[in-house]
């Protein structure tokens, strides 16, 4: 992939296969539940629009981290984003107790 000549595409067709399982069963989780997907898109940009275009055609709620390019603005690395989405999971879970 990308010129990588020791790429070994079972890993990704493994990952894919994996993927989709998961995608298939999502929509049968989520029917007549309050619950709502929403994929949080880590470094994602324009440049090689394969993920943004799987996660666009998902038809849901998308945060996008990236430093230049963003649905909502996150304009940090990835890890950074992730921990302070965690902190106020965290916290806004600590209050509904």
């Amino acid at each position: 992939m990308f010129d990588d000549y020791h790429w070994q595409p079972e890993c990704t067709e493994a990952q894919e296969d994996k993927f989709q399982q998961w995608k298939g069963g999502l929509a049968t989780s989520i029917i007549g539940s309050k619950q709502k997907l929403v994929v949080i898109e880590s470094g994602a940009g324009t440049e090689i629009p394969s993920v943004r275009c799987l996660t666009e055609s998902m038809d849901t709620d998308i945060i996008r981290i990236n430093p230049r390019e963003s649905l909502i603005s996150i304009p940090v690395g990835g890890l950074e984003a992730l921990l302070e989405i965690d902190k106020l999971i965290s916290y806004s879970g600590a209050e509904s107790c």
